[in-house]
């Protein structure tokens, strides 16, 4: 009997011992799924149970007007805010927009009356919108929490009101190839941060972090239209992943989404391509502001450069395996993969990293592309599946680190194929900037809605570009064209004289492959010379001249030079960490030029309480769509095998352990039953 008693004592020390190990491993192992999957339960939306299902308290609708004229589009988003239930509401949305838009204005419309939105440095800001919603005054905000993504809060919306808040910003237009493009995001994919302060308890930062839909919720509604002002025939107009619409009118042609409405679950993307004959060679657009001059110039390399040759390279391919790849990403992941092998000569060494959790290589060092080791690679390509977390330092460090001497002549080239899931894109930007070394760094977005500010960065501290596939249909041509460009630059070592004093972005200038244009931004004090810059290659083999004195005055080229400074100045930030200097210049472009940045928020306020103090508020939040293609089981990204595995095994021997408990209680049970018979 008392060995019993001690046994069955142990057995329920060692339970406790073991629940209480669980809960531990299950607070360590949950923190980065919460900060990643607390949303998918609804975590901060209010939902409603009807007869159609759970419905959102707060229903939102967009509309999007593109007005591209020549190199600059100005694009307003209109968001829609519907509070459908009885009670006042607080809404909150957090969207994408393009990593270059440059957000000049804001305003709302509640009742056919129209507030402009005030630029503030953020934290002004934030206390005007607070003490607004305190008073009852219907009030919006809209603040930026990385170059991408940006949230709207509005306060005080009325049992069954709406209220509209309209965004305009402008970006540059790409030229690539012969073919314009413009790419509006619609939703993003979800990011997962690999680094220690993942385990931490989620905090207020996640609340700037999207929120996706809910089984059975609809997907919130968008409706695109697009007015090209070309100024020149465009014998085609296409977007390769919704149909569209296109009407002519002389030089301008209207283009709208043939379905009118579609869900905002991938990218919208635009291109146009004028007749070849047509194709720019050189532009240039200026804008005079209180006596500077502030230009946006676009030039085009030589189609074949007298120096240009067919160089051999050591070209290394990084892929993304995570659990966010899953689904048409890893498939186009992997026909990307193919394609590029396949564009290798014999005297290039290649090599394949994969990565979620960890990096894996597919040889020590780059091989020959030839023989068995290409077989080797397509073997090792054909098997890669998407699952765990992604996990990009590792394969970095391994594309990076330990960097071999080239022959002269010979290239060194990483391309890095991802979605760009990742929330400490700052860290590996660093990485990237110090190891860099005599590599260029080539990103390839994949996926219906890629992290595109972190690919479009990481080709910039990588001296590369960004290359965009959002379908396994779109890899063959892609890949192609980028492996064109990378079997040697057409131009190396540019520089550019401007008249004057002036300040231009970028201040490095990369290297120029076939088919892609040089683009910069600049400031030039007070200057009337009609030569505006003087471009050559460090041979001087290579130069050309543009003059001001045709150019007209073109609105917004000031604005997009302010967001270039802006994204100079968060290099900066990146590089040296934050200090009040920086904030204060940032804050100073963002105040002067009106644009909305990491320390510049726009909020606007109706003067008239209208909710009673009685009445109570709910907070909302509007869910995004998840990304076309994308499986929904994510939760891979956060928690990898083997904490799966341990975790599992806790739960094995948790249920042993109770098992035998319940065997020495249920023994008791009949002992203590004979006895009293």
């Amino acid at each position: 009997m008392k060995h019993f008693l001690k046994t069955t004592l142990a057995a329920k020390l060692l339970l406790t011992m073991l629940m209480q190990l669980m809960m531990l491993m299950l607070m360590l192992l949950s923190h980065p799924v919460m900060a990643m999957t607390l949303n998918e339960v609804g975590a901060g939306e209010l939902l409603f149970k009807t007869a159609n299902g759970w419905q959102p308290s707060l229903r939102l609708g967009t509309r999007v007007d593109m007005q591209i004229n020549g190199m600059v589009a100005r694009v307003t988003v209109e968001q829609r805010f519907q509070n459908t239930q009885t009670e006042w509401a607080e809404g909150s949305y957090v969207f994408p927009l393009p990593e270059t838009a440059a957000v000049s204005e804001m305003t709302i419309t509640v009742d056919n009356r129209i507030i402009i939105g005030e630029i503030h440095e953020k934290r002004a800001a934030e206390k005007i919108y607070r003490d607004a919603k305190a008073t009852g005054k219907r009030a919006a905000l809209l603040e930026q929490s990385k170059p991408n993504l940006f949230r709207t809060k509005v306060a005080n919306l009325g049992p069954q009101q709406g209220i509209s808040v309209t965004i305009t910003y402008l970006e540059k237009v790409r030229y690539d190839n012969g073919e314009f493009s413009l790419r509006f995001p619609m939703t993003i994919t979800k990011l997962f941060d690999a680094s220690a302060a993942a385990i931490e308890p989620p905090s207020q930062a996640d609340e700037m972090q999207p929120l996706y839909e809910l089984p059975g919720v609809p997907r919130n509604p968008v409706q695109i239209t697009a007015r090209i002002d070309a100024g020149l025939p465009l014998p085609e107009i296409r977007s390769p992943h919704h149909s569209v619409l296109t009407v002519r009118d002389n030089t301008q042609y209207l283009v709208a989404l043939a379905n009118n409405v579609v869900p905002m679950d991938r990218d919208f993307v635009l291109r146009w391509r004028p007749t070849a004959s047509t194709s720019p060679q050189a532009a240039i657009f200026a804008e005079e502001i209180d006596g500077d001059t502030y230009a946006m110039l676009m030039i085009m390399p030589p189609e074949h450069s007298a120096n240009r040759q067919r160089l051999a390279r050591e070209i290394i391919f990084v892929v993304d395996t995570s659990g966010s790849m899953q689904g048409e990403s890893i498939e186009a992941a992997r026909e990307a993969l193919n394609t590029a092998l396949g564009t290798l000569g014999p005297n290039d060494r290649f090599n394949v990293i994969a990565f979620d959790d960890d990096a894996t290589l597919l040889f020590p060092e780059a091989k020959l592309a030839a023989g068995s080791y290409l077989q080797d690679g397509w073997a090792f390509i054909n098997t890669l599946e998407a699952d765990n977390g992604t996990n990009m330092e590792p394969a970095l460090r391994a594309a990076l680190e330990k960097q071999p001497s080239l022959s002269p002549g010979m290239l060194r080239q990483v391309v890095f194929i991802t979605d760009g899931a990742v929330r400490n894109e700052d860290k590996l930007f660093r990485l990237i900037k110090k190891q860099l070394g005599h590599t260029r760094l080539f990103t390839v977005g994949i996926g219906g809605a890629p992290n595109s500010h972190f690919m479009r960065k990481a080709a910039q501290f990588g001296r590369g570009s960004f290359t965009y596939i959002a379908t396994p249909a779109e890899v063959d041509v892609a890949m192609s064209r980028l492996f064109e460009k990378l079997a040697g630059p057409q131009l190396q070592d540019l520089q550019v004289v401007w008249p004057g004093s002036a300040e231009s972005f970028p201040a490095r200038i990369p290297d120029l492959y076939a088919g892609e244009p040089l683009v910069i931004t600049a400031r030039i004090d007070g200057t009337h010379s009609p030569l505006l810059a003087r471009m050559s290659d460090g041979n001087d083999q290579w130069h050309q001249q543009v003059r001001l004195s045709s150019v007209s005055s073109y609105p917004g080229i000031a604005t997009l030079w302010a967001r270039d400074k802006l994204d100079a100045l968060y290099d900066r930030i990146t590089t040296n960490g934050e200090n009040p200097a920086v904030r204060n210049e940032v804050v100073a472009i963002g105040l002067r030029h009106k644009l909305i940045s990491r320390y510049t928020s726009f909020v606007a306020v109706e003067r008239t309480p209208i909710r009673p103090m009685s009445a109570r508020m709910n907070k909302n939040r509007v869910p995004n769509a998840l990304p076309a293609g994308q499986v929904l089981a994510l939760p891979q990204t956060a928690t990898s095998t083997f904490e799966n595995l341990l975790l599992g095994s806790l739960c094995l021997l948790l249920a042993f352990v109770a098992s035998r408990t319940g065997a020495y209680a249920g023994a008791r049970s009949l002992q203590t039953g004979g006895a009293k018979q």
